[in-house]
This record gives structure tokens, sequence and C-alpha cells, in this order.
């Protein structure tokens, strides 16, 4: 537990409201108030102060400090870049030519979802029936030597970040093509396309939302800053 002394006015007074506001609600809130060894008197002063004697008050040096748990803050962190990277992936995707049952199986959501980020990229599907398309032989050859060197290099487990890896080295095809190019000679199979490849692998929150319900992902899931 991190401990941050607390110098600002403004802040100071936000405290000293926020421990009163506990005290009104009573119940659990006092007696987590009271189990940290704050007085019963003294609780009870600070409850009847009024609130221009608090702002007086917090200009005043007062020993306030803020605690808090830096391992919960740096998993919450991971879980917002998880989450950004998850939508900067489907939208590389989308506006590269994945198809959308490749989206469906890599990103986890929904048919009606991938539409609606077609729509908002402004991008246009473009998927014939059947298998897509495949490149020459001697491109095809290229792929397959650059998907097993990423295979024997790449040390994320996420078949979404490998596949976006890639498609960096052969960006003039389709993702769409890329992928119908490994499936030809059995490189990959439905079973490598779970999504529990996503990214990170082994953090659910990646893939799922909290509770474990689908998550979609929009391009607003977190704003880019």
């Amino acid at each position: 537990m991190l401990s941050l002394p607390v110098t600002d006015p403004t802040l100071k007074r936000l405290l000293l409201e926020h421990v009163i506001e506990q005290l009104d609600q009573g119940g659990e809130k006092l007696d987590t108030l009271l189990s940290m060894g704050m007085e019963p008197s003294f609780l009870d002063r600070l409850r009847r102060t009024q609130s221009r004697d608090l702002m007086l008050i917090a200009q005043w040096d007062l020993d306030i400090q803020v605690g808090f748990g830096d391992g919960s803050i740096s998993a919450s962190l991971d879980r917002v870049h998880a989450i950004r990277r998850d939508t900067e992936l489907a939208e590389y995707f989308v506006r590269n030519g994945a198809s959308t049952e490749l989206m469906v199986t890599l990103f986890r959501i929904a048919r009606d979802d991938v539409r609606a980020l077609r729509k908002a990229l402004a991008v246009e599907a473009s998927e014939a029936v059947g298998r897509p398309k495949l490149p020459p032989i001697e491109k095809r050859e290229l792929v397959h030597r650059d998907w097993l060197d990423i295979q024997r290099t790449c040390f994320v487990d996420s078949m979404r970040e490998r596949y976006f890896a890639l498609h960096q080295r052969h960006p003039d095809l389709t993702i769409g093509a890329m992928v119908a190019t490994l499936s030809e000679h059995g490189d990959i199979s439905e079973g490598a396309l779970t999504p529990a490849d996503g990214p990170g692998a082994g953090n659910d929150e990646s893939k799922l939302g909290h509770g474990g319900t689908r998550r979609t992902i929009t391009r607003t899931a977190v704003s880019k800053s």
C-alpha cells in the first residue's frame, strides 16, 4: 500500500466531506471508520462541522494522506491497454479485408457488431461466396515461410497479434487471402482460431466483458488520447 500526502486545499476539503458522507450513511461505513482507529468523539465533532469551516481548515497544514494499492491500479491499466489494443486490431482487420467469420472467431463479437464496425469505418464488405482468391504460388510460399518464422520467434500467444505481424510483412494481401493461404497447407487449423488465443492469453478481460459476457468492440471502447 502506497501513501501519498495531500497538500491541495481543495482535495483536503473533499476528503473531509467524504468522511462526513460516510458518517451520514452509518452502518458498515461507520464501523469501517471506527475500525481504522478514529475516535467516536472526533467523528461526531467532524460531522457537526459546517462547510465554511471545512473550507477554512483545509487551508491549514493537515496530516491527510491517501493510500492506494499499486497492484490494482496496474491491473486496471493493463485492462485498459488490452481493450484499446482489441479496438485497434479490430479496426485494422476490418480495414484490411478480414472476413466476418474471422472477426467473429478471433474477436468473439457478433456478426451485427462486425457490420456496425464496417459502417463506422466506412468500409464496404467485399466478401465473395467461398474461399478468397489465393495469391500466386510464389507469394504463397513467402507467406508460409514468414508464418513459420513468426511462429518460431513470436513470444505472444495471441493469434490476432501473429496475424497482424504477418500482415505487416504482406500488406498487399487482404487478411482474408492471407489466412486462406495459411489454411491451404494446414499451417493453421480451426482449432488454432479459437477466441482463447486472443490478445493477452490468459487475461479474460481482453476477450470478455466483466462477468463473462460478450464484449462489443467499438471505436469508442477507449477514447484515443
